[in-house]
């Protein structure tokens, strides 16, 4: 009778030790997660600032070409 107690009291150990390592990996996977999102949402909003970026500069080219040509255009003085 005492080795069948003491078989169930290992046993009963490994359960709650799986258990704790499941709520830990549970944990670990959310953490991960809303990690994941922010740095998605971060690379968006830079995605976003390039392209914006680009535009501004390549308005920017074409004003100072633009000049560049009124320049060579008008007569010296």
């Amino acid at each position: 009778m005492q080795v069948l107690k003491r078989k169930l009291t290992i046993h009963m150990d490994a359960a709650l030790m799986m258990g704790a390592l499941f709520v830990v990996s549970i944990a670990i996977n959310v953490l991960l997660l809303q990690q994941n999102q922010e740095l998605s949402d971060t690379n968006y909003r830079q995605s976003i600032k390039l392209i914006e970026n680009d535009m501004n500069l390549s308005s920017q080219q074409n004003y100072i070409e633009k000049l560049n040509r009124e320049c060579k255009d008008k007569p010296a003085e």
